[in-house]
């Protein structure tokens, strides 16, 4: 049965805010919150703290910014908090924790692995899949459990980056393979060009392809003076450093196929051919096959021109042989 709590008004004195076993969130609880501070001003807590009777105190199993802002910043001597019964246990607090945050909205990423982490500590995976996952839409997959704790290793600064919606969850993953220095790295890559999901696949893809094909470190790929130029360009705006990156790595990653790219496009150039044309080479220039594309105003001026540009392509004859009457 779940524990029921009873509003009490706590002395703020008698509350550890310095205990974050039950907090999901990696924000640290005095992350600045103007909205909030100035709503506790108008109103005071219009949602009671949870609280577990700890020592000889208690301990915040949810609203660790409210309280932290309401004691700390309003100074209020005295809260009114929501205290569950002395008999209640970790599991049980933790899973209150984890209820309170889901009637909100669903967990990110990072409160769901600080969840399946923390509450490792007391179940098995398997019965933390089976009576937790079902909250959150997910199959009671033990294998799950671990995959959602493993990010809880993270350090802070990319704990906090996925909790935002700042790195992505993949990349995340990706980080967690890298050593420190090489996760910071990248990290300030990614935020210096404040890149978006795909971008950051793709430059952590290709620096880890280039890490294991060429054996030098990714600290030695970042640290190349081709990115440092492309970082420091003092014309190029944001957007135009990432495209910049983009195709630095494409092309140490397949230097072939920039090469031939390379080739085509100074051949395409020396054609001059009117805007309404385009050509394209075959896929991954298999062979030296090229596809010509011509825009034209209506269908009638193509069937105008279409003698012209069957003979001058050498098709006329297999034209002809389709107008022409099957033999008997």
């Amino acid at each position: 049965m779940i524990p029921q709590g009873q509003i009490s008004r706590i002395p703020a004195a008698q509350i550890d805010f310095d205990d974050l076993t039950f907090r999901l969130s990696p924000l640290p609880p005095d992350t600045e919150d103007d909205l909030l501070a100035a709503s506790l001003q108008r109103a005071g807590l219009l949602h009671p703290p949870l609280l577990r009777p700890w020592r000889n105190g208690y301990q915040l199993v949810n609203g660790h910014r409210r309280a932290y802002l309401a004691a700390r910043k309003l100074r209020l001597p005295v809260l009114a908090c929501l205290v569950l019964p002395t008999e209640t246990d970790e599991i049980e607090a933790l899973a209150l924790a984890l209820e309170a945050l889901v009637c909100k909205r669903p967990p990110t990423a990072m409160e769901l692995a600080r969840f399946c982490h923390k509450m490792q500590a007391l179940l098995a995976d398997q019965e933390i899949a089976r009576r937790f996952l079902p909250l959150l839409g997910l199959d009671p997959n033990p294998f799950r459990v671990a995959h959602c704790a493993a990010l809880a290793a993270l350090e802070e600064p990319f704990a906090i980056a996925l909790h935002q919606g700042r790195l992505q969850e993949a990349v995340a993953r990706e980080l967690l393979a890298l050593t420190v220095p090489e996760r910071l790295t990248l990290f300030e890559l990614i935020e210096i060009l404040q890149l978006s999901a795909s971008n950051q696949k793709k430059v952590t893809a290709a620096c880890r392809e280039l890490s294991r094909r060429e054996r030098i470190s990714l600290l030695a790929i970042m640290g190349s003076a081709e990115i440092g130029a492309i970082l420091d360009h003092p014309e190029m705006n944001t957007p135009q450093k990432t495209a910049a990156l983009m195709r630095h790595l494409h092309e140490r990653c397949f230097p072939r196929l920039s090469a031939a790219t390379a080739e085509f496009n100074a051949f395409r150039n020396s054609l001059g051919l009117p805007p309404t044309w385009s050509i394209t080479p075959s896929p991954s220039f298999e062979d030296d096959r090229v596809t010509l594309s011509i825009m034209l105003e209506n269908r009638e001026l193509l069937r105008q021109n279409l003698p012209a540009l069957l003979a001058a392509t050498g098709q006329q004859n297999w034209a002809e042989e389709k107008k022409s009457p099957a033999d008997p």
